[in-house]
């Protein structure tokens, strides 16, 4: 089978960065042939002197710079940060036109958020990613959706669920009884590669999910105990409060309240094929929370 042609729209940060470390080992390979997409103003100092780079303003109106951007590829997975998730839309029309697309992986990386999460949820971002798979859907573009649970090496650094630097669990409902799931950003970039390397027309128009560890809230709190030395301290929440935090005005603190609800009512569903890398060594939970406490 012939090398499969990948863009890479957004090849910096958490997730970006990992996904242009596994789509260029793909490469190396001889299984891919990768080009990153970037802004003109986006450094480029990661990207492999064999990796074909193209520049692209997706604030320009739509035009030949954008056809020319994605000329030959296969598919183009985005993994653009939340400041730039609407900046999205500007490649749909390109992406529509192509003779050669067969998907596209718009940057909606996340949980899966029921429709009345989401009208309640103070978080512009996640309502962003909707609207840039509207549109997608609009235009004709082919969408493959990735899915995941809480992004271990992020969620730790802030108060979501558990504050681990103070040693503090939230608990609401059955929190800390029921298996949250995560990610790391890296798995979800193994996950990406997986899905690249499969015949493309099986992957497009679908929902995958890339679930890497399963533990009980009370398994994390566990953990987080012993790492302080001491017992963590439970602060209770109730309906009322979850309520006021969804739609706080702080998208951070509406984030968090959104994903203990989830845990605490169980509400944590996924699309029904997982995708599981073969091969992969976890570095686990505890390895993230020593990186927060240390």
């Amino acid at each position: 089978m012939s090398p499969v042609n990948v863009g890479l729209l957004g090849h910096n940060g958490l997730v970006g960065g990992n996904t242009l470390k596994e789509l260029a080992a793909l490469q190396k390979a001889g299984k891919a042939k990768l080009v990153v997409i970037h802004r003109p103003s986006a450094s480029t100092e990661t990207i492999p002197s064999d990796v074909e780079a193209r520049s692209l303003d997706l604030t320009k109106p739509d035009g030949p710079d954008f056809d020319a951007a994605v000329a030959g590829l296969d598919v183009v997975v985005s993994a653009v940060g939340g400041a730039g998730i609407l900046d999205q839309k500007a490649i749909l029309p390109a992406l529509s036109r192509s003779k050669t697309l067969k998907t596209f992986f718009p940057s909606d990386f996340g949980a899966s958020w029921k429709k009345e999460e989401l009208q309640e949820l103070n978080v512009p971002f996640l309502q962003q990613k909707e609207e840039v798979v509207e549109k997608a859907k609009e235009l004709g573009v082919p969408i493959t959706a990735v899915r995941n649970g809480i992004i271990s090496d992020f969620v730790f650094q802030f108060p979501i669920q558990w504050n681990a630097k103070e040693n503090q669990v939230f608990v609401y409902r059955d929190s800390q009884k029921v298996a949250v799931p995560f990610t790391s950003s890296s798995y979800i970039a193994a996950a990406i590669a997986n899905l690249v390397q499969r015949p493309l027309d099986t992957i497009a128009n679908k929902e995958f999910y890339a679930v890497e560890s399963e533990h009980t809230g009370k398994e994390v709190t566990e953990i987080i105990s012993r790492l302080h030395g001491k017992a963590t301290t439970e602060i209770p929440l109730d309906d009322e409060k979850i309520k006021a935090g969804v739609l706080n005005a702080n998208p951070f603190v509406a984030l968090g309240s959104g994903i203990l609800r989830k845990s605490g009512r169980n509400w944590w569903d996924f699309p029904e094929e997982r995708v599981v890398v073969d091969g992969w060594q976890s570095k686990g939970i505890e390895y993230e929370l020593k990186k927060v406490l240390s």
